[in-house]
């Protein structure tokens, strides 16, 4: 991840450089290496007819590694992936290595042309046997290095969504509406006579904000922290929909250590009290609760609102963008994310992760 990160066009263009200097370093290294190996084991050539000799050849690689770049990124071998992956790079790699060897022939045959005159797949052949750890190796670096750029780019675009989950959450609570209503309800609290509880009030909408800051950065967070957050958050909100708004917890105990991305069930909540209760004159109820099944945490925030309207949960607003995208970065191929209808009616978002303990 990058702290201070650069403009995205300046981001762009480091990008592109690294990428050209990969392609040179995969033409030139093995070249240059190749030729060390050459001169030292030939006392009577010198290291300029080495050069000669084997640089020319390996530059190929230029050219060839773009497409393994590609076929890199195409076929992840990612803890999820690799066993469909890996034969994939197999054949790809065999065939990069003829396709070198053929190149070579053809290179030391235009500017050696003394060379004994053996056919080509002879010749093409042999230099792949004598040059398949080499190949090997080279083949494996333009793979590792182009995972390693791919994951870089991914911590970087999820530390940004991660920025933006954040910048969601305060702007929430920093809306002018939703700091009016908040001041409002203190005033009439202040008014009534009720100092305690304006206090309270003030205190939660403090304690939210202070929690919002002391999670900056962090991609996953205990769930009784998560918890707390979310708490405050409801609690403010009663101030705004008072005895409307019912609030039921179950969680249990052994969950509250898991880790949980930071700032997922704040959008939940959210989506809940908006589409769930706010338009109604009636009470209703949002209900949070978090189990254990096996080594899996099933998270979960019903209302009991009219529903989810046609649309809802491929919409979702930025808040369910951010959940679902963050979700398949931090857990690909290992979580669910639903909104569905609950039994009896209202909406139930679902969530369900891998069980791992916050430290």
């Amino acid at each position: 991840m990058h702290l201070g990160r650069c403009p995205a066009g300046n981001d762009g263009y480091a990008r592109r450089v690294r990428r050209v200097a990969l392609y040179l370093a995969v033409g030139l290294v093995p070249g240059l290496l190749s030729a060390i190996q050459m001169w030292a084991l030939d006392p009577g050539l010198t290291l300029a007819a080495a050069l000669a000799w084997q640089v020319p050849p390996w530059l190929a690689w230029i050219a060839l590694a773009p497409a393994v770049v590609a076929l890199a990124h195409r076929f992840p071998l990612e803890r999820t992936r690799w066993r469909a992956s890996l034969p994939v790079h197999v054949v790809a790699c065999g065939a990069a290595a003829i396709a070198h060897a053929a190149f070579s022939w053809w290179v030391w045959r235009w500017i050696h042309p003394f060379l004994p005159d053996v056919p080509p797949i002879t010749a093409i052949g042999i230099l792949a046997r004598k040059f398949a750890l080499l190949e090997l190796l080279v083949y494996a670096s333009v793979v590792a290095a182009a995972h390693a750029l791919a994951w870089r780019v991914a911590a970087a675009e999820l530390e940004g969504r991660l920025a933006r989950a954040q910048l969601d959450a305060l702007k929430t609570q920093l809306h002018p509406h939703f700091l009016f209503n908040t001041l409002h309800a203190v005033s009439v609290l202040v008014r009534k006579g009720d100092g305690d509880a304006a206090v309270r009030a003030l205190a939660d909408l403090g304690g939210l904000l202070r929690l919002s800051l002391d999670a900056a950065g962090e991609q996953e967070v205990a769930l009784e922290r998560e918890l707390a957050f979310v708490a405050r958050y409801l609690d403010l909100e009663k101030l705004r929909f008072g005895d409307r708004l019912g609030v039921a917890v179950d969680v249990d105990p052994d969950t509250l250590t898991a880790r949980v991305p930071n700032l997922l069930l704040q959008p939940l909540v959210e989506n809940a009290v908006k589409h769930g209760l706010a338009g109604r004159t009636a009470a209703g109820m949002v209900t949070i609760s978090a189990h254990r099944r096996g080594a899996v945490l099933e998270l979960a925030v019903r209302d009991d609102g009219a529903g989810p309207a046609s649309g809802w949960e491929r919409a979702g607003g930025v808040g369910l963008a951010n959940v679902r995208a963050r979700l398949a970065r931090l857990h690909p191929g290992r979580h669910t994310f639903a909104l569905e209808p609950a039994p009896g009616g209202g909406t139930v978002a679902r969530v369900t992760l891998p069980l791992e303990r916050a430290p």
